[in-house]
C-alpha cells in the first residue's frame, strides 16, 4: 500500500479503522462515493446517474411515477431552490 502519511495513520489506528488497499485510492482531486463525486469544490450528481434519469422512458402508470420520482430523489440536493416537500405533494395526488 502506499505510504499513508503519520498525520493520516495514527487516527485511523486510534479509532480501529482499517484500510482495504484494493479500495483505497490516494492523490485524486475527486472521488466517487454512492453515486456522489466528491471534490475540493463540494459534492456533485454522478453525471451517469442524471443521464439514466433523462434517458428513463416516460412512466406509464402509477407505480412507474413514484418509482422515478424516488431515483428523481438523488438528484434533487442538487437543483438551486427545489423544495423537498414538492415529492410528497406529488406522490400524493397520483394515489
Amino acid at each position: 500500500m502506499t505510504k499513508i502519511c503519520a498525520m493520516c495513520k495514527k487516527p485511523l489506528k486510534e479509532n480501529n479503522v482499517r484500510l482495504n488497499k484494493e479500495k483505497c485510492v490516494f492523490s485524486k482531486s475527486e472521488v466517487m462515493f454512492y453515486g456522489h463525486i466528491l471534490s475540493a469544490n463540494g459534492i456533485k450528481a454522478d453525471p451517469k446517474k442524471i443521464d439514466a434519469i433523462k434517458n428513463a422512458p416516460p412512466p406509464q402508470n402509477i407505480s412507474e411515477v413514484k418509482s422515478l420520482l424516488g431515483v428523481a430523489q438523488y438528484v434533487f440536493r442538487f437543483i438551486p431552490g427545489f423544495q423537498p416537500h414538492s415529492i410528497l405533494v406529488i406522490t400524493h395526488q397520483i394515489k
